[in-house]
């Protein structure tokens, strides 16, 4: 879920420690982060936003001046 990438490991890592107080970690608890964490992500992008988002993702090019703030 982190992607391979170490600072989202860590914040997943950070976040499902604030669900558990015990050793081994829990399915739930991490299943709980990872949903947190995805609503933080989502909450991040205006919803006017995720159109370009996804043109740029398709097209694999950058956007336009329109986009730009």
């Amino acid at each position: 879920m982190s992607g391979g990438h170490v600072r989202n490991l860590l914040l997943l890592m950070k976040e499902t420690i604030k669900y558990t107080d015990k050793l081994p970690i829990q399915t739930r608890d991490v299943q709980r982060a990872i949903s947190e964490l995805r609503n933080t992500y989502r909450n991040t992008v205006f919803s006017n936003e995720w159109q370009a988002l996804a043109k740029v993702y398709h097209d694999k090019v950058g956007l336009d001046e329109g986009y730009l703030y």
